[in-house]
């Protein structure tokens, strides 16, 4: 566990370079010590809670815990061959069958049933009378909460109740506000209490104690019931599951039931229909006079696809010849030419006689042609033949033209001819396809009526058979030992959860605080300790002697620590303030002054709070005349320094109370006045008002040069604190350091304290330290 680091890091940054964050670690003894100093907290919730824990250990007293084990599955399916269907799993994506089950267990409806056949559990005693005690118990219906005391006696047994009392022997039963029960035995109890609960009441008890467990990946559940008697919780358990498993084969049955007159009313629908198809059937060969043409049918619809096959090849000629002819009529010569070429490839066109004729007269007059081209291009010959050329070309066009026509024409009378003779067949086929229509109808049918007999003959088998989907493995047996923790136990449990609790809140008040509490925190305000001065009660000085020298040994070491600090060769002043009030800043600078005073140095201590000031009354010196009339010229210097009745310490009271009090402090007369005092004395001592009270503390903490700052652990408020030294570090000043006021022993900072037991000082002149004392009230170290 890492927490910030406890000292502010600088926040310059050098280049791209991200600033380090360095990281601190919890140490164990820090954790000790919050719990040190929250050690009240800590024990009184431990305590709570152990006290809590025992009164509900009391309360609920000793239960025990009978179990049982059941399966949860159709055994029908196993005696019927399979023929019975689980409904519960019809469907699993959508839910847990064996969960839905379960949870039908812990039904109202259920724990209803079982209320209704054992009347003792409306019945509520207390723990002196367990209920196997009661015997013939009847509770009607509709009795509603009644209260009856109980007092036994040697041989019989008395009854009391709103209405009267009514007594009998033990064994026979007694009847009070319509409920009759019977005390079978003596208890140990001279009298007892029994309420009578309603009926819904009696339910919910019931299943407060009654939990289902299904084991994981399996059909089998665990029953529980718990119940202060082992009797009473073997036995209501075992009737819960025995009304669980009449239940569920209850159940089952008239699902069987359900299903087989749905089934036998659909098979009554079918039947109707079937028998309408047959008559269909029959109707229609009547009228079309005609038998066996199923086979007929298989026959036309064969001749049928040779036909269609033989319409597709005569139109694919036929769109084959029409692109030809639109070739050969094509303005273009070459595309003609090249329709022309191919024209006469086609066995229908080339057969032709007159194309014949005018195909080998066109290749004679090309041959002429070319022979004469070859011996002379200007021969007399060539343009006649030229001419004989296109002509022969141009008759031979016009003639395969004229033959692709009539191919085309023949074909379109061809696939005219196989229309009509489709039509036909289809005209034919009309009949046969109308009587297949109403035979697969018919089969249709009888094919639903076969399943439908099937399955209403599984039915009627489910239905005779009366097994549920529960089967009882294992009944409830009598437990012989107390079910959870017992009373030591369970005050070990209190203790254990007291102490995480008071621990955590413990932690968390220590975290969430506003006042400076753990060194940590000391440290983040970023000044040095000077000192630590321990709790003091004057009151309890008599009974320990620790106090007193611990709190001197504590004022000695401070004034050693601020000798040092300084450093300087001539007086020393120092101003003494703290963050707010209530944190001991006069107790600290009347206290440092004494300790300078019987050091044998000639010390002043000034009372500079002209605010609240009240070191007057420590030392039982008068108020007036003080600083702020020597300030104003009221009153002269030898007139406000006061002696002491301690060796070496004097005394300067704050003075008249004025308004302007502050701005005295600022002027140059208190200036000449501290420069004249140090001629006279060694040390001197400002107390000053808190730095949350105005500008006093400031003032003279810049005059003086060197200013003490006092935090009490646990009073000071951490945010004044940082807010008010964030503005003195702007000052022309020198910040000492911290005194730590009111430091207990528990304390992180209680191992700082300058004593241990055995070494104190007997034979020397021992110094009270000065306490400011209210009257009627104990007096602590910080006044």
């Amino acid at each position: 566990m890492v927490e910030p680091s406890d000292r502010p890091a600088a926040s310059s940054f050098h280049g791209d370079r991200e600033p380090e964050v360095s990281v601190r670690t919890v140490r164990l003894e820090e954790l000790l010590a919050t719990l040190r100093r929250h050690l009240r907290l800590v024990v009184g919730v431990a305590a709570a809670t152990v006290a809590a824990a025992g009164v509900v250990a009391y309360l609920t007293g000793p239960a025990y815990r009978a179990v049982a084990v059941i399966r949860m599955s159709d055994p029908r399916r196993a005696l019927t061959g399979g023929v019975v269907l689980d409904p519960a799993r019809a469907d699993e994506r959508f839910s847990d069958p064996l969960l839905s089950q379960a949870e039908l267990l812990t039904s109202r409806a259920i724990a209803g049933a079982v209320v209704d056949s054992l009347p003792a559990l409306r019945l509520l005693t207390t723990r002196d009378l367990p209920l196997s005690l009661l015997g013939e118990v009847a509770v009607p219906a509709g009795a509603g909460p009644v209260s009856l005391e109980i007092a036994f006696g040697r041989d019989s047994f008395v009854v009391r109740g709103t209405s009267g009392q009514w007594s009998a022997p033990y064994g026979s039963a007694v009847e009070s506000h319509g409920i009759r029960f019977a005390v079978l035995h003596r208890p140990d109890a001279a009298t007892a209490r029994l309420r009578v609960l309603s009926h819904e009441a009696a339910i919910s008890g019931l299943l407060a104690r009654l939990r289902v467990k299904p084991r994981l990946n399996t059909d089998i559940v665990d029953v529980t019931y718990s119940a202060p008697d082992p009797y009473v919780a073997q036995h209501v358990l075992n009737r819960v599951v025995d009304i669980f498993k009449s239940a569920s084969a209850e159940d089952a049955q008239q699902q069987s039931t359900r299903r087989r007159e749905f089934l036998e009313s659909q098979l009554k629908v079918n039947d109707s229909l079937l028998a309408d198809a047959r008559q269909a059937v029959t109707a229609f060969r009547q009228r079309a006079g005609t038998y066996g043409s199923r086979e007929a049918l298989a026959r036309e619809q064969a001749g049928l696809a040779g036909v269609e096959l033989q319409r597709q090849q005569l139109e694919a000629e036929r769109r084959t010849d029409e692109s030809l002819l639109a070739a050969l009529r094509d303005r273009d010569s070459s595309v003609s030419r090249k329709a022309l070429q191919t024209a006469l490839a086609t066995p229908g066109v080339a057969a032709s006689p007159s194309v014949t004729q005018l195909s080998t007269q066109l290749y004679q007059y090309e041959r002429a042609r070319d022979s004469l081209a070859s011996r002379s291009t200007s021969h007399p010959d060539l343009p006649r033949f030229n001419q004989l050329v296109g002509s022969t070309e141009a008759d031979l066009l016009h003639a395969v033209q004229g033959g692709v026509q009539s191919a085309i024409a023949s074909l379109e009378g061809r696939i005219t001819a196989m229309n009509d003779l489709r039509a036909r067949q289809q005209q034919l086929s009309t009949t046969e396809e109308e009587e297949a229509r109403l035979t697969e109808r018919v089969d249709n049918a009888q094919k639903v009526a076969d399943e439908l007999r099937v399955e209403y003959q599984k039915a009627k088998i489910a239905e005779a058979v009366t097994v549920g989907q529960v089967e009882i493995v294992d009944h409830a047996a009598l437990p012989v030992t107390r079910a959870g923790l017992g009373l030591p136990e369970q005050l070990g449990l209190g203790l254990l959860v007291g102490l995480m609790l008071g621990a955590g809140g413990a932690f968390l008040a220590d975290r969430m605080g506003s006042t400076v509490a753990r060194r940590v925190q000391v440290e983040q305000l970023g000044m040095s300790v000077l000192g630590v001065i321990t709790h003091f009660d004057r009151d309890d000085k008599e009974k320990d002697g620790k106090n007193p020298d611990a709190v001197i040994e504590a004022f000695r070491g401070l004034r050693l620590t601020l000798v040092n600090e300084t450093a300087a060769t001539g007086p020393m002043v120092v101003t003494v303030t703290s963050p707010g009030s209530g944190d001991g800043k006069s107790f600290i600078s009347s206290n440092l002054a004494l300790a300078f005073a019987y050091a044998k140095q000639r010390t002043l201590l000034v009372d500079a709070d002209l605010r609240r000031g009240a070191l007057h009354r420590v030392l039982n010196l008068a108020r007036q005349p003080g600083l702020t009339d020597l300030l104003v010229g009221d009153a002269s210097r030898a007139t406000v320094l006061q002696t002491t009745s301690y060796p070496c310490l004097d005394f300067l009271a704050g003075g008249s109370r004025r308004r302007d009090a502050p701005e005295l402090l600022g002027s140059a007369a208190m200036a000449d006045l501290v420069a004249s005092l140090r001629s006279t004395y060694d040390i001197i001592v400002l107390d000053s008002a808190p730095l949350g009270a105005g500008v006093d503390a400031l003032a003279l903490a810049k005059l003086a040069g060197n200013l003490v700052m006092v935090l009490r652990l646990g009073r000071t408020d951490r945010e004044l604190a940082e807010a008010k030294l964030e503005i003195l570090r702007r000052l022309p000043l020198r910040l000492l350091g911290a005194v730590l006021n009111d430091v207990r022993d528990e304390s992180e900072y209680g191992a700082y304290a300058y004593y241990m037991d055995g070494y104190g000082l007997t034979n020397e002149p021992l110094f009270r330290p000065l306490v400011a004392r209210k009257p009627g009230a104990g007096t602590r170290v910080g006044g």
